[in-house]
């Protein structure tokens, strides 16, 4: 079980809303940087914090929901950073799909010293910095989230859909949907590597 510590407003905070957003910064040591595979790491990841969490609080027996907002894997150190939600049980579900859409929430930081993980409240400036990366990400990428990056790897797109398999259409098996040539499906470059690493300057290094 993982070492969870939790700040008094975190504990606030999702005793009375039953929701609260997060960010994890954690190591990706996976050899597969495929978005499907990532993603299905981060929630795994997210889940087993959130039970060792609600174990450390008292509320070992809520059931809870997790919804992944941002998978990012960074290009240095095996990093990564999981921007998700969490709801726990009774949380009222006609206000969830505001909330999910919502990019300008107080944030909770996640991150790892020593063997523990501590969950703190983050400043203003966090608060910005993940709202304006679910801002320009939501720009182009016009899929369900959570959103996927890869700082080595940057993504493609065509029509808004992020394209999970570029190889297949390199070698001519696969199109856009309406045959589009493949130039049409990559992005400028400044706009695949320009995205912004958020986080960096505030997170502490394990």
């Amino acid at each position: 079980m993982l070492q969870v510590n939790v700040d008094s407003h975190m504990l606030n905070a999702l005793t009375a809303d039953l929701t609260a957003p997060y960010v994890l910064k954690t190591k990706y040591k996976h050899d597969s940087r495929h978005s499907k595979d990532a993603i299905a790491w981060a929630k795994s990841r997210a889940e087993k914090l959130t039970t060792a969490m609600l174990k450390h609080i008292g509320k070992e027996n809520t059931a809870f929901n997790i919804q992944l907002n941002i998978v990012k894997l960074l290009d240095f150190h095996h990093r990564a950073y999981i921007c998700y939600d969490l709801f726990l049980d009774g949380f009222d579900e006609h206000i969830r799909l505001e909330i999910e859409q919502s990019i300008e929430r107080p944030i909770y930081l996640v991150t790892k010293r020593g063997d523990i993980h501590h969950v703190n409240r983050g400043n203003k400036g966090v608060d910005a910095m993940v709202a304006d990366e679910l801002k320009d990400i939501g720009e182009f990428d016009k899929g369900l989230r959570p959103y996927f990056v890869d700082a080595m790897n940057p993504p493609l797109y065509c029509d808004g859909k992020r394209i999970e398999n570029p190889a297949e259409l390199m070698s001519g098996s696969g199109g856009g949907e309406n045959g589009e040539d493949l130039s049409l499906l990559e992005e400028d470059e400044d706009r695949k590597r320009g995205e912004q690493d958020f986080l960096k300057e505030v997170a502490v290094e394990d």
